[in-house]
């Protein structure tokens, strides 16, 4: 707590009454308006006007925060087609049914050698030959995309992965002629590893 504000305020040294005649005023005694119960409204207003610039100033460093660590998961430069990358996800949509479903799950891609698409924490974990690579997608910073045709057990397909408005997409879709897997992963983050 501040101690109190001594405050003197001038004095007019005249005052006139109902009657317009003048009085001096040099009589009355200067007051402590910290102890006499009256406010100082100003500083009221001053230590208020504080308070809400702290508060707004606590506001924007968390604001900041969010936008550059959400900024800085994909702010992370690499070649998709020679780095190793870890490619985060939190769920995928079943582009055959439209059913969604939520799990962590990761691909890690080696270059344009093989993939790995890591799901249960690592539990499960597979690993696609990758056959070739198209496309020209050479920095994770700026918009592209790579299709990798890969082949997994008697599945063959392919994996595209696309970086557009600032948002990544990945495409797993395998078949071996009866069955089709056909998943759209929203990509929430990436390492480069």
């Amino acid at each position: 707590m501040c101690s109190p504000i001594l405050i003197n305020k001038p004095r007019p040294t005249q005052m006139k009454n109902n009657f317009n005649v003048e009085l001096p005023m040099n009589h009355l005694p200067k007051t402590n308006l910290a102890f006499s119960g009256v406010k100082d409204v100003a500083s009221q207003h001053d230590i208020k006007r504080d308070k809400i610039r702290r508060r707004l100033n606590h506001f924007y460093l968390i604001l900041l925060a969010l936008i550059t660590a959400h900024s800085s998961a994909f702010a992370q430069t690499a070649d998709p087609r020679r780095n190793t990358i870890q490619w985060n996800a939190t769920g995928f949509t079943d582009q055959n049914t439209g059913a969604t479903a939520q799990g962590e799950t990761k691909f890690i891609t080696y270059g344009s050698d093989k993939i790995e698409w890591v799901q249960r924490g690592g539990k499960l974990v597979y690993t696609l030959a990758v056959s070739s690579a198209d496309g020209v997608w050479t920095n994770t910073s700026t918009d592209g995309s790579l299709i990798y045709h890969v082949v997994l057990n008697e599945k063959s397909g392919t994996i595209t992965i696309t970086r557009s408005s600032g948002a990544i997409s990945l495409i797993l879709h395998l078949y071996d002629g009866h069955e089709t897997i056909n998943n759209l992963y929203s990509i929430t983050s990436l390492d480069i590893l």
